[in-house]
């Protein structure tokens, strides 16, 4: 508008003011008048009319009520605005009129209670408004506190006291005060100046020893701590949302779940899951410690109950477990950190039936053991542990024991020390300690030692160390030199055999992608490995190494074999042996079956094959094993008999004994018995336990295996197998939908909050794609008017915070960069019209469009899921004009998504579609909160302050409306 017509509007307002008062016009004929002034449509504050009003007023030594009524009438009629009236007040100076500022303070007290904004021009300014009104009341409160001539009167008392009252109602008014935390950072000095007052006019009381104005030191110090923390009073729904666990049902089915996929996980990988356990559930630091100590005890009881993964367990619980917690209190930077774990431990010993279970089993203070860990990494004291120790002691020292009582954790703390010699060992000279290291060795293939071993190796993130040293080992002894005498060369073969059958048990056991995360070096044991090695779910060809092998090699072996010749003693490289030998079994079974070689000839062979290194039967076995993928079932007979017959256990002729043969041949039995497993043909009897071959249909097995869990609120071993070979038999979508289907069967909120963290915890076989797959199923409750029924509470909560909880958590896996795929992924469409969702300028960017540059943003398939649901949402949200289910759904996952997110939920709700909360407003004003709404926004830049300032308006306009219609 141009300046000469709003100077002349001005003009004109100014007059019929003057007018008014002369007149002495009513209320009523100073609207009229004012509308033949004003142009349709166009506020008062254009041409500031407040102003003009409250100069008028204020002119003399006392106020003229008459026109201050016209600026009270003005702002009923929406003529001028909350912000501008604020504004002008702020800037009232001439505190000598007392009687001026009591009418100010007494119209302040009468209209801040329906203080709101009426359009978008006002939103901007509003807050600070408040913020420069708060800095004019404390003025108030000082020049009324404390008059120039150092005497109080009634005035002055009166203005000190009402000032005093109007700040305690801002404060304790939930809008206005989030209006004031938002003007705090859009107006840094100006909150200074408030600071300083405050401080000041403290100090001022205090001098003075004046008690009569009410509350002035709480008043005073929330002044100066404005400050927005994160609440759980997020919407009206309290009576649901509020729910105190008495014991947490995620972290044992968690931790059960990452160590059987993947024993090797790094330590940081845990501590980081760990962290966002603690977020999303909101617990202490002595809760989470207690927690988890509780979840391995859990996992070591289920180990013993079963004499199944005890070794692996224990190392975890005694050797991982002390490091992980060391690392949550290091990453928690709390100066009682220490403290805070013996907290952990003090609430630990009141689940004494669990430790009780424990210690009476393994004759051993579990809770002692732990504690010497700690003090070991100097993390707590022995003074701090000396208590907890005593009082556990005496329990144990009752306790009776099996007989004879498992001695694992025993062996596992041993075992430690052992691993480091161990390693020192393999660090020497190969030179000089070939025939130490095959007796170090040999004591290692005995019996269970290995696994100990390897248990200890593995928590303590040193399995790839270990496995990069007995290769090279294996690379140095593949060479045979005939020159260095007979003893020797047959200490080299064992060398290579032993190292050999060590590294094919390891890449079992854990996985070829666990130990050589780089895809692998070019030594023998690892090209044969990813050639060779049979794998579950990873078919090799069976003619690639068939084409390094030397026809001429092939035939002068099988001569060898035939004559009964030593192997030992001749002049080929180990690592040429093992690949001729492949060629050797083609030959041996192609002869068996055009008969020119009889079942007789062909056991002769292969009992030779296998007299003196055993390294050669399982590279014939993995051979055979590829072979068998490709052949019809009617020609699987004699390759099977092959098989078998190098798993015949063979007499140990007396002139062996120093060769070690006997924990060779066990060792390699247990390898190729594991090839036979993972490649599991129809005709094999023999199955792993935790097949789903069944009469029964995938989903009958399914819901037996999901209500065993539920009822005992932890995940076993075997029922851990079934569910993994669930999942990656039927889908994630299959696996996910059925399981969310018996969770929404549940009726009360107990059970349902047990499911959801059961839930939670056995989604992370694949959090990744689980999350895609429930993410696809929401919007089937949304909008499929035959399943939507169920969209009731406590349900519908129950499925907000799953759903809140798998979200959190893929976020969490793609920020980790050490997390690697190590589980099977099963191939996923989503269903996904990207391209139609919400443009990027649409989407809600709080931070001025840099939320993505620091790589801390969702990317992938994961923000194309997230967008799609927040735009289905954000229909529903459109439609319904009042609350209904589905309404009522997307507020619990809102309110779910902050709860979990725990200040971190920009990340996720910075994508909501700009109409969503607008619309949600309108539909259900009594159930939000201004909590809420500062919370769905990133507070930290400008344009998320603008962006709550919106909704917060919009709030307390909504709720106005409905006070005024009531």
């Amino acid at each position: 508008m141009e300046p000469s017509k709003v100077t002349s509007k001005t003009s004109s307002l100014k007059s019929l003011v003057l007018k008014a008062w002369g007149e002495r016009w009513t209320e009523i004929q100073w609207g009229i008048s004012i509308k033949s002034v004003l142009p349709r449509g166009v506020s008062g504050d254009v041409y500031n009319l407040a102003d003009i009003i409250l100069s008028q007023a204020l002119v003399g030594s006392y106020p003229n009520e008459l026109v201050l009524s016209y600026l009270r009438h003005s702002l009923n009629c929406q003529l001028v605005s909350y912000a501008a009236i604020l504004q002008r007040i702020s800037k009232y100076d001439k505190f000598q009129k007392r009687s001026c500022v009591i009418i100010l303070l007494d119209f302040l007290e009468s209209t801040l209670h329906g203080i709101t904004c009426r359009g978008k021009p006002e939103e901007s300014v509003l807050a600070v408004a408040l913020l420069s009104l708060v800095d004019w009341l404390l003025t108030c409160v000082r020049s009324g506190h404390v008059p120039k001539d150092g005497t109080a009167n009634r005035l002055e008392d009166r203005i000190a006291n009402k000032s005093i009252q109007i700040l305690e109602y801002l404060l304790n008014n939930d809008f206005i005060f989030a209006m004031l935390y938002l003007a705090k950072h859009d107006d840094a000095e100006l909150y200074l100046v408030i600071v300083n007052k405050c401080q000041e006019i403290s100090q001022d009381v205090q001098n003075s020893m004046d008690t009569n104005i009410p509350h002035v030191h709480n008043i005073l110090i929330q002044l100066c701590n404005i400050d927005f923390k994160n609440s759980t009073k997020l919407t009206a729904m309290e009576s649901v949302t509020t729910y105190n666990e008495p014991i947490t049902y995620v972290l044992q089915p968690l931790l059960a779940i990452r160590v059987m996929l993947n024993p090797t996980t790094e330590t940081q990988v845990l501590v980081d899951k760990l962290k966002m356990i603690r977020q999303i559930k909101g617990y202490s630091n002595p809760r989470l410690y207690c927690e988890l100590i509780r979840a391995c005890l859990m996992c070591l009881r289920d180990s013993l109950s079963k004499e199944d993964h005890g070794p692996q367990w224990g190392a975890f619980t005694f050797i991982k477990l002390p490091h992980i917690i060391k690392h949550l209190c290091e990453d928690s930077k709390s100066f009682k950190a220490s403290e805070e774990v013996i907290e952990g431990f003090e609430m630990l010993l009141e689940m004494f039936p669990l430790l009780d279970f424990i210690d009476s089993h393994t004759a051993c203070s579990c809770i002692e053991l732990l504690l010497n860990e700690l003090v070991k990494l100097e993390f707590v004291t022995e003074n701090q542990c000396s208590s907890i120790i005593a009082r556990r002691a005496s329990v144990v020292s009752t306790l009776s024991s099996p007989n004879p009582p498992s001695n694992v954790l025993t062996i596992i703390m041993r075992t430690e020390p052992t691993l480091q010699r161990m390693l020192r060992t393999l660090d020497s000279d190969y030179s000089k300690i070939q025939e130490a290291l095959v007796s170090v060795l040999s004591q290692v293939l005995s019996g269970n030692s290995l696994e100990l071993i390897l248990a200890a190796a593995s928590v303590e993130g040193k399995l790839r160390m270990f496995v990069s040293k007995v290769i090279k080992f294996n690379e140095f002894s593949k060479q045979i030199n005939l020159q260095d005498g007979a003893k020797s060369v047959r200490t080299n073969a064992v060398l290579f055999d032993m190292t050999f059958l060590m590294l094919c048990f390891i890449t079992q056991k854990y996985g070829y992608q666990s130990i050589f995360l780089d895809g692998g070096n070019d030594t023998f044991f690892e090209k044969w490995c990813r050639q060779c090695m049979v794998e579950l779910g990873n078919p090799k060809s069976h003619e690639t190494i068939m084409g390094e092998c030397d026809p001429s090699k092939v035939t002068a072996l099988l001569t060898a074999i035939n004559d009964g010749e030593d192997l030992i003693n001749c002049d080929t490289s180990w690592d040429q042996i093992c690949i001729t030998i492949i060629g050797a079994t083609h030959d041996v079974l192609v002869a068996w079956e055009n008969s020119t070689l009889s079942s007789n000839d062909v056991k002769r062979i292969l009992d030779a094959m296998r007299s003196s290194m055993f390294c050669l039967p399982i590279c014939a076995a993995a051979w055979l094993c590829s072979y068998m993928q490709v052949l019809h079932q009617d020609a699987l007979l004699k390759p099977l008999n092959m098989v078998q017959q190098l798993l015949n256990v063979l007499p140990e002729p007396e002139e062996s004994q120093d060769n070690y043969s006997k924990c060779r041949q066990v060792l390699m039995c247990q390898i190729i018995r594991k090839m036979q497993q993972d490649l599991n043909p129809p005709t094999m009897p023999s199955k792993p336990s935790h097949s789903i071959i069944s009469k029964d249909s995938i989903l009958e097995q399914l819901i037996p295996i999901w209500e065993s869990i539920l009822e005992e609120g932890w995940l076993n071993v075997k029922n851990a197998q079934k569910l993994k070979t669930t999942l990656f038999t039927a889908g994630s979508d299959w696996f996910v939908n059925n399981l969310i289907k018996e969770m929404m069967k549940l009726q009360y909120r107990d059970e349902l909050e047990k499911a959801v963290d059961l839930l939670f915890a056995i989604f992370h076989f694949d959090i990744e794609f689980c999350t895609l797959a429930l993410l696809e199923l929401m919007p089937q409750y949304l909008f499929n008017p035959d399943i939507n029924v169920e969209l009731i509470e406590p349900q519908q909560t129950a499925l907000a915070k799953l759903c809140s909880y798998c979200i959190y958590a893929s976020v969490e896996l793609q920020q980790n960069s050490i997390v690697k795929n190590d589980v099977h992924k099963t191939p996923i469409n989503m269903d996904i019209d990207i391209d139609n969702s919400w443009p990027p300028n649409k989407i809600m960017r709080l931070d001025n469009g840099d939320c993505d540059s620091n790589g801390t943003g969702i990317n992938g398939i994961l923000l194309k899921a997230l967008v799609a649901l927040f735009r289905r949402i954000a229909v529903v949200a459109s439609r319904h004009e009042q609350l209904c289910r589905e309404t009522h759904f997307v507020l619990r996952l809102l309110e779910q998504l902050v709860m979990c997110g725990r200040g971190s939920s920009q990340i996720i709700l910075r994508h909501l579609p700009p109409t969503l909360l607008p619309n949600l407003i309108r539909c259900v004003p009594e159930l939000f909160t201004v909590d809420l709404i500062l919370n769905l926004y990133d507070l930290n830049w400008p344009s998320g302050r603008k962006a709550a300032t919106s909704d917060l308006c919009l709030l307390q306009k909504t709720r106005c409306s409905k006070n005024t219609d009531n």
